[in-house]
């Protein structure tokens, strides 16, 4: 496992997790959106730093804005992301929005990311041919994960139960 993620934390949220989902893989044409979704962010930045030289596309692709003079080469980058990003597979957990309006899920994301984190002992390292090991940011190499938030923090072991209970719900 190497991506822990949610959709529609708050309860105003309109975000659905299919929704969120295309947000990160993608269109079928092979476009998408680095700066609407983080996880393109990380595997762009893995994608340049492993095949590119340090430079310029790199700059432009963290940039706020999408410069003109790097459109192309942007549009090439969120092509191979969509495909990196597309081959990997996925699984979900449904964790249902309670009477009050509130949801497991923020807790369960925040506890598994600090299960599964490297930083914190997590139980199994990335494959040396993982591509995050080429990441701009170094919570992702570190961590094993295409995570930054809460791959530094300790989970709470009391999670595992909910979890299980929603597993086998």
């Amino acid at each position: 496992m190497v991506r822990v993620g949610t959709h529609g934390l708050a309860v105003t949220s309109r975000t659905r997790l299919w929704q969120r989902l295309a947000q990160h893989r993608g269109t079928l044409k092979g476009g998408g959106n680095h700066r609407a979704s983080i996880f393109r962010r990380h595997v762009g930045t893995a994608l340049i730093r492993r095949d590119h030289p340090p430079g310029p596309l790199l700059d432009a692709w963290t940039g706020a804005r999408r410069l003109p003079e790097w459109a192309a080469a942007e549009s090439a980058i969120e092509r191979e992301v969509s495909d990196h990003i597309g081959r990997m597979p996925f699984r979900w957990l449904a964790v249902p929005t309670g009477p009050d309006g509130t949801s497991l899920r923020g807790a369960i994301e925040r506890n598994s990311i600090a299960l599964l984190s490297n930083l914190r002992g997590g139980p199994d390292r990335p494959s040396s041919a993982w591509l995050g090991h080429h990441a701009l940011s170094d919570k992702v190499r570190d961590s094993g994960l295409w995570n930054v938030n809460h791959v530094d923090e300790d989970y709470d072991p009391a999670f595992l139960e909910s979890f299980r209970a929603l597993a086998d719900g």
